[in-house]
């Protein structure tokens, strides 16, 4: 069996946003590919990972500006608990369905 690894980057952007929050992922395997699957408290997550490192931004869709959620990571002989925490910039409801409208440039709720 092929086992693999994943490695999480910042998750970020906004909360309440039509593209939702932004987590970067690189996963890898030790020979030929496989799917991997992350659950978290309230999303979860698949992807195929392949011996050659493989990144993505992942997008995911929260309600708070807070994320502190418990995740697992799993592939076939593999598997890796983290936290997937973050605060995100909060998208006023005033603007949510503009199409122009930048994530950056909302308010962050520490």
């Amino acid at each position: 069996m092929n086992s693999c690894k994943l490695t999480t980057g910042k998750l970020e952007d906004c909360t309440r946003y039509k593209k939702g929050a932004v987590l970067l992922a690189i996963c890898i395997t030790d020979f030929g590919n496989t799917m991997f699957h992350v659950d978290c408290d309230s999303v979860f997550i698949g992807m195929v990972c392949d011996s050659t490192p493989i990144e993505k931004d992942i997008p995911l869709h929260f309600d708070e500006s807070y994320v502190n959620e418990n995740s697992i990571a799993r592939c076939l002989a593999y598997s890796q608990e983290f936290s997937l925490k973050a605060y995100l910039h909060i998208v006023p409801k005033t603007i949510l369905h503009r199409t122009t409208h930048k994530c950056n440039g909302a308010k962050r709720r520490d």
